[in-house]
Parts: structure tokens; sequence; C-alpha cells
């Protein structure tokens, strides 16, 4: 489905070039393995890629040459990278989007800094860009709203002009779409967007009972809520001497990245250990990473049962 957004950016406005930041991931298909550069797994042995993707730094302030434990916001050096890549490499009127995560996955569970992405959003609009959302993994209540960029483009002219989405629109069915408005839609020629299994009724019937359950069961106020319980009992293990160097994320996508000094491997191996016990998480990044997932609808319960037996993997992992 990113591979749709680009399309539609590139029929649109009629320029080819597209920008995506350093640890992102957009899929697997030729033009999106292009565009994905968090691991070069996704990449390697499959020959030229599609070209006209150029790469700029994510604001990933933990490892910026700028970053300080008492910085209360990004430096935005990444911006600067943005503006001078447009100067340097793929002038604007070659420059068709803007493709980025508003929270990296693979990435490992970064955030975007609000300030940055809103700065992104103005950059898009001065220079006739548009910009892309990738909120496949993020999307329908993941991050504690029903959007990630909610957290970030609040206002109706900050909205981004095409928002892509999956996975959770439809509890693991198969289905993904795109967002955008009715005038880029009206100079899209009808038919050149599409696939085989568009318009799946079962998995349609999936996805409007997904945002049912959602709204009635209130489960956006859920993912808050054990949001707060998850960050804070992992704060607590790093209060206790484990050699935790970061916790981050909204709603029920939280990272855990390890200290430098850690042994390689050791975000796996807590993984298996936990998994062992019950528990499923998985790590992420080319750093010490891990990422919690937990289903919307998680228990209070649920979660105080998880975090016991985090802190025993931690314990046996560290001991």
């Amino acid at each position: 489905i990113v591979e749709n957004a680009v399309k539609i950016a590139r029929m649109y406005k009629k320029k080819n070039n597209v920008i995506v930041q350093q640890g992102s991931f957009h899929g697997r298909t030729m033009a999106t393995a292009a565009m994905t550069t968090s691991k070069t797994m996704y990449r390697t042995g499959f020959g030229a890629h599609l070209p006209g993707v150029f790469v700029i730094p994510a604001p990933y302030c933990l490892h910026c040459d700028c970053y300080d434990e008492d910085m209360a916001s990004c430096c935005l050096k990444p911006l600067e990278q943005l503006e001078l890549l447009l100067k340097q490499q793929t002038a604007p009127s070659d420059t068709a989007a803007i493709v980025l995560e508003p929270v990296l996955g693979e990435g490992g569970y970064v955030p975007l800094d609000s300030e940055y992405l809103r700065r992104v959003k103005q950059l898009c609009v001065e220079n006739d860009i548009m910009l892309i959302v990738d909120e496949i993994q993020t999307g329908f209540g993941r991050t504690g709203k029903y959007f990630a960029y909610e957290h970030s483009l609040e206002n109706s002219e900050d909205l981004p002009d095409i928002v892509t989405f999956a996975k959770g629109i439809a509890s693991g069915l198969p289905i993904s779409g795109l967002a955008t408005s009715k005038t880029v839609l009206d100079n899209i020629e009808m038919g050149c967007i599409g696939g085989t299994y568009a318009g799946n009724v079962v998995a349609m019937a999936a996805a409007n009972a997904t945002i049912d359950v959602i709204n009635e069961e209130k489960l956006i106020e859920n993912v808050n809520e054990r949001s707060e319980q998850l960050t804070t009992g992992l704060e607590n293990l790093k209060k206790k001497g484990y050699p935790i160097r970061d916790v981050r994320g909204y709603g029920l996508m939280i990272g855990l990245e390890f200290n430098k000094n850690v042994p390689k491997g050791t975000a796996s191996t807590i993984a298996s250990y936990c998994s062992s016990n019950g528990l499923l998480i998985m790590p992420t990044s080319i750093f010490e990473t891990i990422r919690f997932m937990p289903p919307l609808n998680v228990s209070k319960n649920e979660m105080s049962e998880a975090l016991e037996i985090i802190e025993n993997s931690f314990e046996k992992t560290f001991s």
C-alpha cells in the first residue's frame, strides 16, 4: 500500500523522487525495499532498486552527535539535513513526496519529535511536496490515538497528504488502505491503483467490526492506561540498576533500549526467555532494543503478569 501511495504522489505531482528516513521500514516489494533502511537484510541480494529514493536522518536523539541527557527537545539537526538534501541532491521541483513513519517501527520504536514533524509538514507545503505518513504499524489505536501523527499534527492545515494503514484495522485479517483528499483522487486515473483482493467483503466486515470494538469497548482509553502501567514498570526496572538506556514510545508501542555495553544478542536472549515463560515480545532495531506491543485490550492483571516475567528475564540475564 505504501507503493500505491508513492504512485499516487508521483502521478499527482508529476514528479519522480521520494525522500525517506534512515531507520524506516516501508515494505519488501522492489519499490518499498528501496525505501526501507532499518536493516540491510530487506535489500541485500535483490539487485538494482527503484531509483529516485533519497535518505535523510531521522530524529533519533539517542544516537545524535548533539545528544545530552539534559536536552529538553530535539536539536532539529535532521531538519537541517533535509533542507540541505533539497538544495544538493533532489530539488523540490523533482521531489514528489516525503515518506515517514511517525514512530520508527523496525528502526527501534522511536517516536518522531513533534516539532520536527510539524516543521517537515511546513517544509512540504512551502516546496509543493506531499507528506505521506506510513501508519501501517501505528494506526488504529496502537499509540493511544487513532493515528500516531495526531500526537504532533493537531491542526487541520497540518494534516498529512496521504496516510497508509493496515495491520490493526481488521484484527489480523488481510486488508490495507490509504486515505487522501478527493482533490488528489480526482486527478488519479480510475483503475491504475488496485489489486486482485481489493474490497474483500470478509476483510471489510472485520475492519468495521474492529472499529466498532475500539469505540464501544473504549480501547484507546485502555491503551493509555496500560501504557502508563507498562512504562512505569519498565522505568522502575531502570531505577533498580538494570542496564536500560531508554524507555520510549506512545501508547502500547513502547521501545526499551539497553546500554551500549551490553553483549550483542541481549535483546534476543530476553525475548527468548520471555517466550519460554508465556510472554511474546520481540527485539527490534540494529541496536539492542526490545519492542512491546501488547493487544489493545490487555488487562491490568495481564500487564502486571507481563512485567513480572520481564523482571525475571532481566534477573536471569544480568545476574
